[in-house]
């Protein structure tokens, strides 16, 4: 038996095929995205890059950079939960290209999550929209309702869904806890969603 050929070390193995691996495995809705996952620098916890935008490292994939998320030592578990919830910036988005939906099922259960969302929440979203415009200069501000469907309600649904056990983020741990009490019609869109997620179906 040949022997294997050794990677150079300016291509070091993927350290996150297999964190992509299971979750193309535990998670059919996404199994046929195409998409990658790297470590980079910037601001935020992650940065995701749509198939469709010039900037992508992967042009025409979907890729998630890892940036001060990882500043500290983290589980493998929460890397795929944080890796998980980025992927509902896509499932969640239309594509300019055609200006279709990328997935009609996840986009229509996803509206459905703002129209069950409680007052206060609904609030919170505004207040959190406002105190972004403040930090933006004006060319980069955006309306709320970009600001709803591509930040805050995939970050909502993901944090719901996949709370991180870092306590920094405990509110999203006691919201997934409690969002069955206090708002059981919106919790039952979001279990839908994990339905849908997990079977594909």
């Amino acid at each position: 038996m040949a022997a294997g050929i050794p990677l150079s070390p300016t291509h070091p193995a993927d350290q996150y095929a297999p964190l992509i691996q299971s979750m193309n495995r535990d998670y059919p809705l996404i199994a046929n995205i195409p998409f990658s996952v790297s470590r980079g620098t910037g601001p935020y916890e992650s940065e995701v890059y749509e198939p469709w935008v010039k900037d992508s490292p992967t042009p025409g994939q979907f890729h998630i950079e890892l940036r001060h998320f990882l500043d500290q030592p983290r589980s493998q578990q929460d890397i795929r939960n944080l890796l998980t919830g980025e992927m509902f910036h896509y499932l969640g988005n239309i594509d300019p290209r055609t200006n279709q939906q990328v997935n009609p099922q996840w986009y229509n259960l996803k509206q459905q999550v703002w129209a069950t969302m409680p007052e206060h929440d609904r609030k919170n979203a505004h207040d959190r929209w406002m105190e972004e415009q403040a930090a933006q200069p004006p060319n980069e501000r955006r309306s709320f309702d970009e600001f709803l469907q591509r930040s805050y309600l995939d970050q909502y649904i993901g944090g719901v869904m996949f709370p991180l056990s870092d306590p920094r983020w405990s509110e999203w741990q006691e919201r997934a806890q409690s969002l069955p009490r206090v708002a059981p019609q919106q919790s039952a869109v979001i279990e839908r969603m994990r339905q849908l997620l997990t079977t594909g179906r």
